[in-house]
């Protein structure tokens, strides 16, 4: 009977924690992004939360990153203001152990976060958009056409 107790206690406390972390994270994640105009356009658009916007943007990177040489991934960011913040928020939150190198292991990560293929699809043309928008025309061709 003790042990049955000791048992349940582990795994309380272990979900409690997990629980804790995920809060931690979507609440670091409102905090880092909450004046990223991207971020908040996205969150209201599609109806997802910062961590999904800024963790799915960062998983879409590092694919794209993988793909194409330094120069054209740089081509690409440097219309895509916030775009390390993207990167470097999906590696703090665990998305990117390793660079995402083909798209199952990027539809894999966009999953885990509750981010569905139709959304994901909405939210790479958004970013397309703002790419655009900023100046990039070309570079939102060569994001978009990796993306698909």
């Amino acid at each position: 009977m003790l042990k049955k107790l000791l048992t349940i206690a582990i795994l309380a406390t272990a979900l409690a924690a997990s629980a804790c972390s995920t809060t931690d994270d979507l609440m670091s994640a409102a905090g880092q992004f909450g004046g990223d105009s991207l971020v908040s356009g996205l969150t209201s658009s599609l109806g997802l939360d910062a961590k999904q916007v800024a963790g799915g943007l960062g998983a879409a990177l590092s694919y794209v990153q993988g793909r194409l040489p330094a120069s054209n991934f740089n081509a690409i960011t440097q219309f895509l203001p916030g775009a390390d913040k993207y990167l470097d928020f999906a590696k703090t939150a665990g998305l990117l152990d390793s660079p995402i190198t083909d798209k199952a292991q990027l539809s894999s990560t966009l999953e885990g976060l509750g981010i569905a293929p139709d959304t994901a699809q909405q939210m790479y043309r958004q970013v397309g958009d703002s790419i655009a928008a900023n100046g990039g025309e070309t570079a939102k061709v060569a994001f978009l056409n990796l993306l698909r």
